[in-house]
């Protein structure tokens, strides 16, 4: 029991840092906040951050069954990303999720093409298997310093989508520029 107990309190803490990283964080700060906590992200190397969203889940009011499924579509991502990307998830409320991905290889910043195709299969993992909808919205890899604009307007485009009734969406920021 106390080793969940440590490992939720250590969730809880990664989130908060990598939310305030999402608001604007220093790069000083940011930097000694991912040191001191051993969160694998190097605000020096190019990452992709993208937010996405449960669209329709069966018990909209089971808060605790939303939760349950955000970890589960946080596994799925986790599953198939992690070969080639470095992942850090954050949620910001109970229907929103974020993460911060960078590429395993330091020298490889090209994984865009790839992480696109992969979440197309969460999407279809998560429909398929859980009967979550789940749009996501992204960008091209940013340097640190664009992080919060990124998330900003990623997260913008996903709330327009909700607005349009869009389901099962995945948009690059791009197109909505």
């Amino acid at each position: 029991l106390y080793v969940k107990k440590l490992k939720m309190t250590n969730m809880i803490l990664v989130n908060s840092i990598l939310l305030n990283l999402l608001k604007g964080v220093p790069y000083d700060a940011a930097k000694e906040d991912l040191k001191q906590n051993g969160i694998a992200l190097d605000i020096d190397r190019p990452m992709l951050v993208f937010v996405a969203e449960i669209d329709s889940y069966s018990d909209k009011n089971n808060y605790h069954g939303r939760y349950l499924a955000m970890l589960k579509i946080e596994e799925v991502f986790h599953r198939y990303l992690s070969e080639k990307f470095i992942c850090n998830y954050a949620s910001d409320n109970e229907q929103t999720m974020i993460w911060i991905l960078q590429s395993q290889d330091a020298h490889d910043n090209k994984g865009l093409l790839y992480c696109k195709q992969t979440l197309e299969v969460i999407q279809d993992v998560a429909l398929d298997t859980m009967d979550i909808s789940l749009s996501i919205v992204y960008e091209d890899f940013i340097p640190y310093e664009s992080l919060s604009a990124t998330y900003r307007s990623e997260y913008a485009v996903l709330v327009q989508l909700r607005m349009q009734g869009a389901r099962q969406v995945l948009a690059n920021t791009a197109f909505y520029a």
